[in-house]
């Protein structure tokens, strides 16, 4: 087989020997074009090697100079601007009730020094939870209404029963309220109980006052009763008292039926209290739940509640005085009581003059000697 030649080969080969000189010189001509043509198709056929680009060119350059020069961080996409509500105002904390007739309220702590009161289920003593309970009702009373409210002690020390009401006479206080707390043997039994003086109790005890005043010994109040004007606007004073308490009285059990007070009512009641007597203003005593019901114990030393029984004195407190304020000006104790002194200030010039003498007392009568619960 004979080898392959190249084209241009194969032309010389393929021409006749004989030749002349112009014959050669077009051949040559001839050869010269087809190897141009030839060249040119291969150009045209081949790819096309791609171009550099303007930034291909300066991309050693652009590399360089973002290796130099310190990264900037990405702009977040800005979201969607979420709806703005106008900004809430807290609520102001609402303006203290003004109170017309109850201007000054006397707290009264039950117990105190060594007389500890009765020893709850969990170790609680009377005298201290009734001091903190009353600490805490006043701070809510004064956060809540305009009265002055004021504690009869402070601190850990003992008063005197008969001590107390005397206080509360003597700094003018509108209503008295003592705390305590109670106890049963039965640990069952549990509830609020309010309680306000009996009106005989209060009435001997507005003439031992009388008494006192008037500087009649000791002994002489045993046996005998001096009953003079003053003693009887006195008595009459208590009486207007009385009959105020037990209003107060009832409205405080109402408003200790609120939904937040934990612990039931179990009414209210009547009784010889020591530290009731001689009250000048409406006085009651507020036992404020059983320290025997393991339950209720706890619940008593729980802030919230303690709030919530503050609540309820403040309502009672209102209602009293709206009613004070409905009575003013012409009231059924205020007539009876100025009507009652008229006639007594008569009775008085009209007697005898052997009547009025200090050598002819009145009859005595005898007054039962109770010892005082509280």
């Amino acid at each position: 087989m004979a080898p392959l030649l190249h084209p241009r080969r194969q032309f010389l080969t393929a021409m006749p020997p004989a030749l002349g000189a112009r014959q050669m010189g077009l051949a040559l001509a001839g050869l010269c074009v087809f190897g141009v043509g030839l060249r040119s198709a291969e150009a045209w056929t081949a790819p096309a090697a791609p171009r550099p680009t303007r930034d291909a060119a300066f991309a050693p350059i652009a590399s360089a100079s973002k290796a130099t020069r310190p990264s900037r961080p990405l702009a977040k996409a800005s979201a969607a601007p979420a709806p703005t509500t106008p900004p809430t105002s807290p609520k102001p904390a609402p303006a203290p009730i003004a109170l017309r007739h109850i201007r000054k309220i006397a707290l009264d702590p039950g117990h105190g020094g060594d007389n500890h009161g009765c020893i709850g289920h969990l170790g609680t003593r009377e005298k201290s939870l009734t001091l903190e309970l009353a600490q805490r009702f006043a701070e809510r009373l004064r956060a809540t209404t305009d009265a002055e409210v004021l504690l009869l002690r402070t601190d850990d020390r003992a008063i005197d029963l008969r001590e107390r009401p005397r206080l509360a006479n003597a700094a003018g206080a509108d209503l008295l309220i003592s705390v305590h707390g109670n106890f049963s043997a039965d640990p069952t039994i549990r509830g609020v109980e309010v309680w306000f003086l009996t009106a005989r109790s209060g009435l001997e005890a507005g003439v031992e006052a009388a008494l006192r005043a008037d500087g009649v010994p000791a002994s002489a109040k045993e046996d005998a009763r001096v009953v003079g004007v003053a003693a009887v606007v006195h008595d009459l004073a208590v009486a207007a008292a009385h009959e105020r308490s037990e209003f107060f009285a009832r409205s405080l059990a109402n408003a200790l039926r609120a939904p937040n007070i934990p612990m039931p009512v179990r009414g209210v009641r009547q009784d010889a209290f020591g530290v009731l007597k001689e009250a000048q203003m409406p006085a009651v005593v507020l036992e404020v739940g059983y320290l025997s019901h393991p339950a209720e114990n706890k619940l008593l030393l729980e802030p919230s509640t303690g709030t919530a029984l503050a609540d309820a004195l403040r309502r009672a407190i209102v209602a009293l005085d709206t009613e004070l304020a409905q009575a003013e000006g012409g009231s059924r104790s205020s007539k009876d009581a100025t009507s009652a002194s008229a006639s007594a200030s008569s009775a008085s010039a009209s007697a005898p003059p052997s009547s009025q003498s200090s050598g002819s007392p009145a009859p005595s009568r005898k007054v039962p000697q109770r010892r005082p619960r509280r």
